[in-house]
């Protein structure tokens, strides 16, 4: 996935035949990361321009549990500012890109997320259970993990 291709039509399209209910709630495409990003990962963008930004916001339903799913995917120049982002995304208190806001007021805890970084795309995505069960904890963690 990268950002310049302005779609998360594939993302969509895997959670889906996983049988999951997939609700988008918003999507946005930029090339000013730094202001779509905040803390030191801001102060980052603002010295090493992205090249795109793509921003999701999912509504996800499995076997009666509903998780909403934050994804940020960020090109960048080279391969070196993509691993530095990555290292800086992943390193807690740091800041992140500014996650979509939906209709359904959402904490976001950090809890569930993951990242990954091919080449010069880095992808995060943090996940929400709307309800605080084991159950529905292990489905944000799970979605987390399959979005990157």
């Amino acid at each position: 996935m990268k950002a310049k291709d302005r779609s998360f039509a594939k993302v969509v399209t895997r959670l889906e035949k996983q049988g999951r209910a997939i609700r988008r709630l918003d999507e946005a495409f930029d090339q000013d990361c730094a202001r779509q990003s905040y803390g030191q990962v801001q102060d980052y963008l603002r010295a090493n321009p992205c090249e795109g930004l793509g921003r999701a916001l999912f509504e996800i339903t499995e076997a009666g549990i509903t998780v909403v799913v934050a994804v940020a995917v960020v090109d960048m120049a080279d391969e070196n500012d993509a691993r530095e982002l990555h290292r800086l995304l992943d390193t807690h208190g740091t800041g992140n890109i500014t996650e979509l806001r939906g209709t359904r007021r959402v904490t976001w805890t950090g809890e569930q997320y993951a990242s990954g970084r091919h080449e010069t795309t880095v992808v995060n995505a943090q996940a929400e259970p709307t309800g605080r069960t084991a159950a529905a904890v292990r489905l944000a963690s799970s979605l987390a993990d399959s979005l990157v």
